[in-house]
This record gives structure tokens, C-alpha cells and sequence, in this order.
């Protein structure tokens, strides 16, 4: 089981270390399934969306910020801030609680039929189908093969 992100099939400025981290494990495990699989071990890699953890808190290390990109992390997170400011704890989370992430993943290793990869949690298929159309698009219009349907 490998724990990635919507973030591993996209990218998001200023978040460029930690995409290219999640990439990195996607492209490993997508190799590693090919490699394991005669010996009748799978791999699963989890596409997590937004849960309610400390992904963005105190367990993330940021750099100082650099006053050139303000304009950018204004316009991104609506603050300039680094790390952001923490959530109001009397305000509701938006985010999901990280226990319905846990019985996805067991539900879904229990199927012996289970793709390599999932998506979890509401809001992980809107961000993958938005990463995907932003790379088929990246190609531009004179692109030399049809996006497959």
C-alpha cells in the first residue's frame, strides 16, 4: 500500500518538491506492481483527496518565503502567510475525516480485483479529472494523437 495524492497526477505552484516526491512514488510502485506481480503480490496506490490531517501544519517543514511570490500565495491561499494561519477550531472542518480514508483502503484491498490505483475521499475525482484535462490540454491544439476516450 503506497499513500499518495490527487497531487501525484498534477502539479501546484509552489508545492512543486512535494509533487515531484509523489510522482516519484507513483512511477516506483507502477514498476514495482509489474516486478511483484509473478510472485502473487499486488500493489495499491491510494490517490488521496482532502482529509482532515495536519498535512499543511506543524508536521510540514517550510521554507522561508520569498517576498517575490506573495502576489502568487495571495492569489493561491488568500495570505501571504507560511505556514497558513491555523483553522478556527470552532469553525467545521471541510475536510474529510481521515477514518473514511481507512475504510476505503480496506474495502478496496479487500476486492482481488482491485486496480493498482484508487482515488479516496469526495473530492479526489473532481481534482483528478482536472489534472488530467490540464495534461491532455498541455499539448497544445496541433497535438499529433487524439486524447484516448
Amino acid at each position: 500500500m503506497q499513500i499518495s495524492t490527487v497531487g501525484a497526477i498534477g502539479s501546484m505552484p509552489m508545492f512543486g518538491l512535494y509533487n515531484a516526491s509523489k510522482w516519484a512514488l507513483e512511477g516506483f510502485s507502477e514498476a514495482l506492481s509489474t516486478e511483484v506481480a509473478q510472485f502473487g503480490i499486488r500493489v495499491t496506490i491510494a490517490q488521496l483527496g482532502g482529509f482532515a490531517t495536519d498535512w499543511a501544519g506543524s508536521s510540514m517543514p517550510f521554507a522561508t518565503p520569498k517576498p517575490e511570490y506573495d502576489d502568487l500565495r495571495t492569489a493561491m491561499f488568500g495570505t501571504t502567510e507560511i505556514p497558513w494561519p491555523t483553522a478556527d477550531p470552532d469553525e467545521p472542518s471541510t475536510d474529510a475525516d481521515p477514518r473514511l480514508a481507512a475504510d476505503s483502503l480496506v474495502a478496496h484491498l479487500s476486492n482481488p480485483d482491485r486496480p493498482l490505483r484508487v482515488l479516496i475521499g469526495d473530492d479526489a475525482r473532481d481534482h483528478a479529472a482536472l489534472a488530467y484535462t490540464a495534461r491532455r490540454d498541455s499539448y497544445g491544439q496541433g497535438r499529433d494523437f487524439d486524447w484516448p476516450s
